[in-house]
């Protein structure tokens, strides 16, 4: 049995242009740690293109493997909850007057970078993601969060829990971060 939990915007910016400020310091700061590690080639964020647009994907990842260099697509979600809960929100629905369906379910990236915004990176691939969640989303409670318009709606899924099934590759950013400052 799952509840249904609705989550009000207090202190976090939900307004359109506040939550566009905070995924493109998400992607700069993702950008920033790929682009250190000595296998990528480029990164490139793709969000303005209206053919990743269709496909929810946010950037291409460059990797040099067997003396070539093969894109692999990636979706950022910035999360600021690290610290207020231990769960990951999956959207479903990412407009609750349209009944759009959420980033989690609808993206064709090949990996999801789970970023807690200045904390941990969490690095999976989506499509497995994907598939653990219609397979055992029914089991976990569900979320909306307002915006000034609209609800999205998504499912609260304990991150470890998650991590036991689904291989999750975690990345201390504040590590991180402090290392590529340093160099």
């Amino acid at each position: 049995m799952s509840l249904t939990i609705q989550i009000e915007p207090t202190k976090l910016p939900y307004d359109f242009h506040d939550m566009n400020k905070l995924a493109k310091a998400g992607f700069s700061h993702v950008k920033r740690y790929l682009n250190s590690l000595p296998n990528i080639a480029f990164v490139t964020n793709v969000e303005e293109d209206p053919y990743y647009q269709e496909l929810d994907i946010d950037g291409i990842a460059g990797v040099k493997k067997d003396g070539a260099i093969w894109g692999q697509t990636f979706e950022i979600k910035v999360d600021t909850y690290f610290d207020k809960t231990k769960n990951y929100f999956f959207e479903t629905i990412s407009n609750s007057n349209k009944c759009s369906e959420g980033c989690f379910l609808k993206s064709k990236a090949e990996y999801l970078f789970y970023y807690f915004l200045d904390r941990e990176l969490h690095i999976f691939k989506l499509k497995e993601g994907q598939d653990w969640l219609i397979k055992h989303g029914e089991n976990y409670n569900t979320a909306k969060v307002k915006n000034k318009f609209y609800y999205s709606e998504g499912i609260l899924v304990p991150r470890e829990e998650f991590m036991k099934d689904n291989s999750v590759k975690v990345i201390n950013m504040r590590q991180q971060n402090k290392e590529i400052y340093a160099s």
